[in-house]
């Protein structure tokens, strides 16, 4: 079979990127702005199911570059005050494209890595392009909404989205595909929790995010969380994590995985090294 070349794979690469970048913006938003036009979508999506949606797709029809789409897809959560039109949207894609091919063989199995270069990439189009968006990088009367409640909540959100995931890759996925697909199991996490959970009561509005946040600690491999203890101590932390930084980077999308993604390296090498269990 004749495989392609480096040029071809990193072309398609960076063309994945700007597809499911531009696709889970326009979806989000339910509008596509262009050339200084607005142009209404007839289908409108919370960003988690238009995120979970679209991972779930390319995790399924791309398979080769369904990494690089769901992490696009995360990009494309960012809210207009990041990100504001499909030219932006696109700028945004290809350094999506271009940091995951720099990144490819690093980190390996570590949950959060393709949102992390997801936020990596809206940052850094938000910052070129100060001068025509202008971005604040915190709000802090974001955190004058935070509560007890929303503490626990966020917690034990974290820590079932990071189980889930796991059970749905181990116990679903690995039967049908034959493979234990990271993608499709968090993306299958998530686009549940973006449909039911925001029916619930006082934090319906936070929980899928910090669920879709847990699924992708859920993502790791076990290399990096060695079992089901580890995978939910992680997903607990990036559920704190979650508050502590809670109005940093508003709107930007991939802050969920920057999240999840450091709760499992401080979970692998400090929290492992002080539990006095084996993990397995």
């Amino acid at each position: 079979m004749r495989t392609l070349c480096p040029g071809k794979k990193q072309f398609l690469t960076v063309f994945v990127a700007i597809i499911g970048c531009v696709i889970t913006f326009s979806l989000n938003h339910g509008a596509i702005k262009l050339n200084g036009q607005i142009y209404y979508l007839p289908l409108s999506l919370d960003a988690v199911v238009a995120s979970a949606l679209i991972g779930l797709i390319g995790g399924i029809v791309f398979r080769s570059h369904a990494a690089v789409n769901h992490s696009a897809s995360f990009a494309g959560m960012s809210a207009l005050i990041a990100i504001a039109t499909i030219e932006q949207t696109i700028m945004v894609g290809v350094v999506v494209g271009i940091i995951y091919l720099l990144l490819e063989k690093m980190f390996g199995g570590v949950g959060g890595k393709l949102g992390t270069i997801g936020m990596l990439s809206t940052l850094i189009v938000a910052t070129l392009l100060q001068s025509l968006n202008p971005y604040s990088y915190c709000n802090f009367t974001a955190w004058t909404v935070v509560t007890p409640t929303l503490v626990i909540a966020s917690i034990v959100t974290g820590a079932l989205g990071s189980a889930a995931t796991l059970a749905v890759r181990e116990q679903l996925v690995l039967k049908i595909y034959k493979s234990n697909d990271a993608v499709i199991g968090s993306a299958t996490v998530g686009l549940i929790g973006g449909l039911f959970l925001p029916y619930i009561p006082i934090v319906g509005s936070v929980l899928p995010l910090v669920l879709y946040e847990g699924s992708f600690t859920g993502m790791s491999s076990r290399k990096r969380l060695p079992g089901y203890p580890a995978f939910i101590i992680a997903g607990a932390l990036a559920g704190a994590i979650f508050i502590v930084l809670y109005g940093l980077f508003p709107g930007c999308g991939g802050k969920l995985g920057f999240m999840a993604f450091s709760s499992v390296l401080i979970y692998q090498y400090g929290i492992s090294k002080l539990l006095p269990f084996s993990d397995s």
